[in-house]
């Protein structure tokens, strides 16, 4: 009878056992999710808020769409507070990001931000490949502000 008792402990800890190691296994993918997006999404804001701060310093952003200029992002819906991007890799490897957002200024004025970055060897994203603000207008004028095709 005693050996009766010993089995049932036994397949009960290693039930147990069993849930506690899952349970390990999907903690560890969720945090290893969670500390992958925080640091691509800091890297992804810091490009923002570089492309953000360059275009409200321009002069000639602010002659075109008039000043207070609001910043815009993009969601499923509508307007919302952060930027679009997209990542693809290049023939030769490399990867890069662009992104748009949307800026408006006095009286409605609208324009929307493009902006392309490419990873250098230690694949960070530096520097912009361009930068550049399309007005939203009959002319549908595009504003340079860098450019280094």
């Amino acid at each position: 009878m005693q050996v009766m008792n010993a089995d049932i402990v036994f397949d009960d800890m290693r039930g147990q056992l069993s849930m506690m190691i899952l349970g390990a296994a999907l903690a560890g993918a969720i945090i290893y999710y969670v500390v992958g997006y925080m640091f691509l999404g800091s890297e992804i804001d810091g490009i923002y808020q570089d492309a953000l701060n360059r275009c409200l310093q321009s002069e000639e952003v602010k002659a075109a769409l008039g000043t207070p200029i609001t910043v815009l992002g993009v969601t499923r819906g509508g307007t919302g507070k952060h930027p679009a991007y997209t990542e693809y890799e290049d023939a030769a490897g490399k990867k890069h990001l662009k992104m748009s957002f949307y800026l408006q200024g006095r009286g409605y004025k609208l324009g929307t931000v493009h902006l392309e970055v490419k990873q250098n060897d230690q694949r960070k994203y530096k520097g912009f490949h361009y930068l550049c603000l399309q007005l939203d207008d009959k002319t549908h004028r595009t504003l340079i502000i860098e450019d280094n095709r």
